[in-house]
C-alpha cells in the first residue's frame, strides 16, 4: 500500500499491489477505511518513547471496487477520492495522522488486511524553494552523530528530538 496525499488537488490516491499466489483467477473487493490516529503517550521523556496509540473515529472510506487478479500474478490498483475537508493537514507544529485499513475481501471472507499510517500533507519544490501544503517551508534540523549503543534506544531518540523542538527546529 502506497499513499499519495495530493493536497493541491484535494485528492487522496492509494496505490495497492495485490499478489495472487493461486492457480485460479481471484475476484476481490478492496475496501479502505481511514481513521484518525490518536497518540496516547505521555509528555515526559520516560513516557514519550513507549508505543501507545489507537485509532479514533472514522474520517472517510473508499467505496468497494470489484477487481480480478489473474492466477499466479501481481497487479497494482489505484484508488482516488476527493478529501473534501475530511482530513486535517499535517505539519510539524500540528502532526495530524491517520490510519488506513485496507481489506481484501473474497466472496465469503476477508482474505487479507493491511494497515498504513500517514499524514495529509504535500511537499513541493518550486525553483529553489520548498513548500509544505502550498506554503513556503524552511527545514530547521540537525544531524545525529551516532556514537554507539546508548544512542540506539527510543528514549535517546525522543530526548534528542525534544531538544531540537525546544531549540525551534522542525
Amino acid at each position: 500500500t502506497y499513499i499519495k496525499p495530493l493536497v493541491d488537488k484535494d485528492e487522496l490516491e492509494v496505490e495497492i499491489t495485490v499478489k495472487n499466489t493461486t492457480n485460479k483467477e481471484a475476484k476481490i473487493n478492496l475496501n479502505a477505511d481511514i481513521y484518525r490516529w490518536i497518540n496516547k503517550t505521555g509528555k515526559s521523556i520516560i513516557e514519550i518513547p513507549e508505543i501507545n496509540w489507537s485509532l479514533g473515529e472514522k474520517a472517510m472510506s473508499f467505496s468497494n471496487k470489484k477487481l480480478v487478479v489473474a492466477p499466479n500474478s501481481t497487479q497494482t490498483f489505484i484508488f482516488k477520492t476527493k478529501v473534501n475537508g475530511a482530513l486535517d493537514l499535517w505539519s510539524p507544529s500540528s502532526p495530524n495522522l491517520y490510519g488506513l485499513i485496507l481489506s481484501i475481501n473474497g466472496k465469503k471472507q476477508t482474505l487479507d488486511k493491511d494497515y498504513t499510517r500517514f499524514g495529509w500533507r504535500q511537499f513541493n519544490i518550486k525553483g529553489e524553494q520548498l513548500f509544505l501544503n502550498g506554503e513556503s517551508f524552511q527545514v530547521k534540523g540537525d544531524s545525529w552523530h551516532f556514537m554507539g549503543i546508548p544512542q540506539m534506544t527510543r528514549r535517546y531518540a525522543y530526548s534528542w528530538y525534544q531538544m531540537l523542538l525546544d531549540n525551534n527546529a522542525n
